[in-house]
């Protein structure tokens, strides 16, 4: 009669083991399964379309564009400028810096600009 004792101790046993392999197995980290997810997701979405490489060059003169657009843009907002004379002091700028030979698509053309424009209010 201590056999059936046994047996019943056992499956207890194997039933409390499985339940705490259970448990721990369900408190491992979701990122383990949800990287499962997303790897299986990530081959089902076709790729993403990527720009034509001449969208991706720089183009000097559109970048001229806006730094001058930058520039009436703070003349405005920080100088109180109307628009038009910040125009007009924009174009003095670009005849000054024609004459000192300063590139306009290089990186130092509108650097000196506002205190150029600045020191010229001043006079």
């Amino acid at each position: 009669m201590k056999r059936p004792n046994v047996v019943m101790a056992v499956i207890i046993l194997l039933v409390v083991v499985l339940l705490i392999l259970g448990v721990v197995v369900s408190s491992r980290p979701a990122a383990a399964s949800t990287h499962r997810a997303r790897s299986r997701l990530s081959t089902c979405h076709a790729p993403r379309p990527t720009l034509p490489n001449m969208a991706r060059r720089p183009d000097p003169e559109r970048i001229h564009h806006a730094q001058r657009a930058g520039l009436l843009s703070r003349l405005e907002a920080q100088a109180h400028l109307s628009p038009e004379k910040a125009e007009e002091w924009v174009s003095r700028w670009e005849a000054e810096a024609a004459e000192r030979g300063l590139n306009r698509h290089s990186g130092l053309f509108w650097e000196p600009a506002w205190e150029w424009i600045a020191e010229q209010r001043r006079r």
